[in-house]
């Protein structure tokens, strides 16, 4: 019989861990899909765009923040909406975010259910001068491809996810059934209160996590049956069982 006292719905293990450590812990426990992502997006724009991009910043002399010449793609990865945060001040600068704005959840079968999550992926730039533009947001087109190419590969040969091994799809880890990428949107987004600008490009996607009521059960290794027939005829296809393929890593 399952031990209904601990359960996983996607990669959340409950009880949650009752250990306090930083912010990283905290997603990781609460929300692994956006803690695995963000991580895994994070390192393929520092690996594939990462040199050429900041090669771009020293020859166009971009600065972030604190007045040094832009060094790295991803100067600050975070899990909030940058529309609420977006100051100089506050944030660094090339940012990437990604970070849940909706949900709705859906019977999969009689047991299973799916919650269908939307989340957005934004990787926006330090405010840039009309020249600087010209030289810079052609490379957001380049981070936009990688990211889709990113998003159905779920791997790199280089990255280890953490708990995982070099190569492997991050998407178990994490407790996702499905992820895919539905939209993009180029433009900029305006300091609340203040006349800056900054440019960027703002991917919505979908991400599917799989619940379930029945948690901690034996592994199904078949069933005999034993079927009489008054009358003596053949019975065909007497028992028909439909299974339901469960995502790996899933349950406690």
């Amino acid at each position: 019989m399952g031990d209904f006292s601990k359960f996983k719905i996607g990669g959340i293990s409950y009880p949650l861990d009752a250990t306090a450590v930083d912010s990283a812990k905290a997603l990781k426990d609460a929300d692994p899909a956006l803690y695995y992502a963000l991580d895994y997006y994070l390192y393929m724009i520092r690996t594939y765009v990462g040199a050429r991009l900041v090669a771009e910043c020293v020859a166009m002399g971009i600065k972030g923040p604190s007045g040094a010449v832009v060094d790295n793609a991803v100067k600050r990865a975070t899990s909030l909406d940058p529309a609420t945060n977006l100051t100089e001040a506050q944030l660094n600068f090339p940012l990437l975010a990604l970070y849940r704005v909706s949900s709705k959840s859906a019977q999969h079968t009689v047991v299973y259910f799916d919650d269908v999550g939307y989340l957005k992926l934004a990787y926006i730039f330090p405010p840039l001068s009309a020249g600087q533009r010209q030289r810079l947001l052609p490379m957001i087109q380049a981070v936009k491809l990688l990211l889709q190419r990113a998003t159905q590969m779920g791997m790199d040969a280089g990255y280890t996810p953490h708990g995982g091994t070099l190569g492997q799809q991050w998407f178990p880890l994490a407790g996702i059934e499905e992820i895919q990428l539905e939209s993009t949107e180029y433009g900029d987004w305006g300091a609340p209160g203040g006349d800056l600008s900054f440019p960027g490009v703002e991917m919505v996607l979908q991400i599917k996590d799989r619940g379930s009521d029945l948690q901690g059960l034996g592994p199904f290794s078949g069933v005999d049956v034993d079927l009489q027939i008054s009358d003596g005829s053949t019975a065909l296809d007497a028992v028909l069982l439909n299974t339901s393929i469960v995502p790996p890593n899933f349950g406690p």
